[in-house]
């Protein structure tokens, strides 16, 4: 998404921004500039800073003469020689995930089909967000679950070797899937020589 708006636009560079809708905090998600540098230009954007007014604005905001505006006029901004920027959110629903923002370091006038292909992508990459979240989300579900079941075995397993009595368990097909320690103590017969039988 951001290589696609770096060479659609033909912007000097793109910077996607992720948010965390709860904290307002944002996480660096990936820069592209026009030489194919991937470095971001920061790692955390400032909260009085243009990435956080568009997140707060929840709408795309331009400047086209970034170097006497306010946002851009303090700070390291000068240094970046900043001309013109346009910040779009990233949104799932009403909320705002993210901004994708890409800035020109010589004059331009945005456009209104540049404008357009930045809001199209900026649907996409609110999209994108949104489900590696949910996958994430579900993937540490899964996991917690997947540590619970083997604590619950673990406990099962230490209760049946701990039982005085021979306890065996068996599969529908009455294969035998566990013996304990008593019932190989009994019948003389090692556990892998009982399993499956």
């Amino acid at each position: 998404i951001a290589d696609g708006a770096l060479s659609l636009v033909g912007a000097t560079d793109c910077h996607i921004y992720l948010r965390d809708p709860a904290s307002g905090r944002f996480t660096f998600g990936t820069a592209r500039w026009e030489e194919g540098r991937q470095a971001p230009a920061v790692i955390q954007p400032r909260e009085d800073g243009f990435t956080a007014l568009v997140a707060r604005e929840g709408h795309t905001l331009v400047i086209h003469e970034a170097l006497d505006h306010p946002l851009f006029a303090d700070h390291a901004a000068p240094h970046w020689r900043v001309h013109a920027i346009a910040g779009v959110p990233l949104k799932h629903g009403a909320r705002v995930v993210g901004v994708l923002s890409v800035a020109f370091l010589e004059p331009h006038t945005f456009t209104e089909d540049e404008l357009r292909v930045l809001d199209l992508l900026a649907d996409e990459a609110g999209i994108a967000v949104q489900n590696a979240r949910l996958v994430q989300g579900l993937e540490a579900q899964v996991a917690a679950r997947t540590a619970e079941i083997a604590a619950e075995k673990e406990t099962s397993e230490a209760l049946l070797r701990s039982v005085g009595d021979a306890i065996t368990m068996t599969a529908p097909e009455m294969r035998i899937r566990y013996v304990n320690p008593a019932f190989t103590a009994l019948t003389g017969y090692t556990r892998e020589e009982l399993v499956g039988q």
